[in-house]
């Protein structure tokens, strides 16, 4: 895939917390996100995505992301979304950080 065309469709995907009028993952967890199934495979849709650069900075800029969005949210299901989501990227910042202090970074 063309790598602009991924950069656009990434940041469309992160766009749904800041722009609910084209939300299509929000309208999803708002519809279905009391299905964990549902939750869940979308956090492992987050997840499948590439970087350059250190995998623990590339992880904390999205928990930035998402918790300056939990700020404006209401609705509850994304909201859970949210605090599930930041969970995961705060586990896996650990994990990368301990990773990259015994590979020399």
């Amino acid at each position: 895939m063309d790598p602009l065309r991924t950069f656009i469709m990434h940041e469309s995907v992160f766009d749904f917390l800041a722009n609910p009028k084209y939300a299509s993952a929000r309208e999803l967890l708002v519809r279905h996100g009391s299905r964990e199934d549902v939750g869940r495979n979308l956090i492992a849709n987050f997840y499948s995505e590439g970087w350059s650069g250190r995998a623990s900075a590339h992880y904390a800029r999205k928990l930035e992301t998402i918790q300056g969005q939990k700020t404006a949210e209401t609705h509850p299901d994304v909201l859970k979304w949210l605090a599930e989501y930041e969970d995961s990227l705060e586990r896996q910042i650990e994990r990368e950080r301990k990773q990259e202090e015994r590979e020399g970074f």
